[in-house]
């Protein structure tokens, strides 16, 4: 059986400060992400759906309502969890045992990210006659704003794939999205103005580039853009994180650390989960 561990580590030092293995190991099946709400609240997504993991009491609760649940990231906003179900968007609260609510959207969901004012946002892929979609979803009230993609390319980095991270990223109202090999294309779509942009091919000018791993995410203080980009699937020299800007409005590559990945999960910023 494959071991399962939930570390709790200081936000800052990112010292370990409680580690649980034997109250999940016999029942979480290949345990993917985490969204936490207080310290008696956390949430984890396996094959099966989301559970309720309480470390004071150190119970796990299935949460009813989210089987299937799509292995991507959870978005916390509004204490609440919005997790992607296909084509919905579950809601969950604290201390309870079963979904809230449930979300129609018009396409399955490819992310789930918070906004930095407190709401959500949804990538969409296109779903018949629907195009793709970035959506900005009202925590409280759950009404929606939507901005077609109807940029060929751009449409398809939203319909998505294999990744375990959201196709989307945000800084302000500014959301980006990237994948590919080569050519890498990153596109910049600024939300207020319904306007999405090429910006460049991450990969030209790059040597030994396979893939980009995952997808990219865009530092909300910086607005720099994270990528890593592999030349294979093990621990080479020349796997890569790579930082790009946009001074200008066009793709810079600013910094290229060699060495350091093989096939990592995804970026994540410590300031979006304050």
């Amino acid at each position: 059986m494959t071991e399962v561990f939930l570390t709790i580590a200081n936000a800052e030092t990112l010292k370990k400060e409680s580690s649980y293995e034997d109250e999940l190991g016999s029942t979480l099946v290949k345990p993917s992400h985490v969204a936490v709400l207080d310290d008696d609240d956390i949430y984890i997504c396996d094959d099966k759906g989301v559970y309720r993991f309480t470390p004071s009491s150190k119970v796990l609760t299935f949460i009813e309502g989210s089987v299937k649940a799509t292995k991507t990231t959870m978005a916390v906003a509004n204490g609440k969890v919005f997790a992607a179900q296909s084509n919905k968007l579950i809601v969950i609260e604290s201390n309870k045992s079963s979904i809230s609510k449930e979300i129609p959207v018009s396409g399955n969901i490819s992310g789930v990210i918070p906004s930095s004012d407190g709401n959500i946002w949804l990538a969409c892929r296109a779903s018949g006659e629907e195009p793709a979609k970035i959506i900005k979803l009202d925590a409280q009230s759950y009404s929606m704003q939507e901005n077609s993609i109807e940029d060929e390319t751009a449409a398809k980095i939203l319909n998505g794939g294999w990744n375990a991270t959201p196709y989307i990223t945000a800084k302000g109202d500014t959301l980006y999205m990237g994948s590919g090999s080569t050519p890498m294309p990153v596109y910049r779509h600024v939300f207020s103005q319904q306007k999405t942009e090429f910006m460049g091919d991450m990969a030209e000018g790059l040597d030994h580039v396979l893939t980009l791993y995952n997808c990219i995410a865009v530092h909300p203080i910086t607005g720099e853009v994270y990528a890593n980009i592999i030349s294979s699937y093990g621990l080479d020299p020349e796997n890569k994180i790579c930082v790009f800007d946009f001074n200008n409005d066009k793709l810079t590559l600013k910094a290229n650390y060699k060495g350091y990945t093989e096939c990592p999960a995804g970026i994540f910023f410590t300031y979006n989960f304050k």
